[in-house]
């Protein structure tokens, strides 16, 4: 699959509307390139907000390094593939390479 699901335990943050942020901890392989994250949201989308659409460019530092991202007014009530609350891709189908990834709840 070119893309990674991720399903958000249920007793931490289900069917909410709060800006959430994802630390995301990849690969970079020395060139600035695109992450691209669909998340169940409260936002316009397709699906109903389902997976609508953040961009998070690469550092172009090679090697492992981690960025943090707000995603706003996200949602996570398991409506994307598989019941996952986002999921993770490279652009254009290429290959991404994910160490971890951590959701924090801003209002903890």
């Amino acid at each position: 699959s070119r893309f990674i699901y991720y399903d958000v335990r249920k007793t931490y943050l289900y069917d909410v509307d709060k800006d959430v942020v994802l630390s995301i901890e990849y690969y970079d392989p020395g060139q600035a390139h695109e992450i691209n994250i669909d998340y169940d949201s409260c936002l316009d989308g397709p699906g109903d907000g389902a997976f609508h659409r953040l961009v998070m460019t690469t550092t172009g530092q090679k090697g492992w390094c981690t960025q943090r991202i707000v995603l706003p007014r996200a949602k996570f009530k398991d409506r994307e593939q598989g019941c996952a609350d986002f999921r993770l891709s490279g652009p254009e189908g290429k290959p991404i390479h994910v160490g971890r990834v951590d959701v924090l709840d801003r209002q903890r």
